[in-house]
């Protein structure tokens, strides 16, 4: 928590990072002032395929029989919230300003995104 250091002590007494949902949960009721600082964690997506490469997810049936495929196991990227495969989401990053400080899955879009801005 680095990044609040400059930030008044009488404003900010007391507050917690929730790590798996990337919430946070304030005691003294200063919302506006954190929700300007933080990125809130994106709704995720539902999709009966892959939101990046249009492959079929495993209970599309229809999809998979169409195009003569396996379906694949869907995950979710945790910065932008889209359904993606395992091949589309293979990287993974940490992203304190949403509440992940330790590495969980992003679409490789979002990692690019990540990376450029560190």
């Amino acid at each position: 928590m680095e990044d609040l250091e400059w930030l008044d002590a009488d404003r900010v007494t007391s507050h917690r990072l929730n790590r798996v949902s990337g919430s946070i949960v304030l005691t003294a009721g200063h919302c506006d002032l954190f929700c300007a600082l933080f990125d809130k964690t994106p709704e995720w997506l539902d999709s009966d395929s892959c939101q990046k490469c249009d492959q079929p997810f495993f209970w599309n049936f229809k999809q998979m029989w169409d195009s003569k495929k396996i379906g694949l196991r869907q995950h979710h990227c945790r910065k932008c919230g889209k359904a993606v495969c395992g091949k589309c989401s293979s990287k993974r990053s940490s992203i304190p300003l949403m509440g992940f400080e330790f590495e969980v899955r992003v679409c490789d879009s979002c990692h690019e995104a990540i990376t450029d801005e560190e």
